[in-house]
């Protein structure tokens, strides 16, 4: 995945999670989960602030306190990075990384 399809992957998953895609159902909402692994995994930070901030959302009988404290968290975390990508701030992605020059 490319910088620019990462950001673009970015921007997808953080409109729909600022829409009512955190307040559905748990199915759909692990499923949209999914989606967050492969454009965060460029930064292993993003990443584990993600998965605490998913584990506390698929809780059942959080306080909603709890709830949008979580969710904030997430939207946090999606805006930083994005902002990373668009600013260029981030290393490349790691298939750039291994490819070996051509001679």
């Amino acid at each position: 995945m490319t910088n620019s399809e990462r950001q673009k992957e970015l921007q997808r998953i953080r409109t729909l999670f600022q829409g009512e895609v955190l307040r559905s159902g748990a199915p759909l909402k692990r499923e949209r989960f999914d989606d967050l692994w492969p454009a965060l995994n460029f930064n292993a930070r993003y990443c584990e602030g993600a998965r605490n901030a998913v584990e506390i959302l698929l809780t059942d009988g959080l306080k909603q306190s709890e709830y949008e404290t979580a969710e904030t968290e997430l939207n946090m975390i999606l805006g930083q990075a994005i902002t990373e990508i668009e600013h260029g701030l981030s290393p490349p992605p790691p298939e750039v990384m291994d490819a070996k020059p051509k001679a």
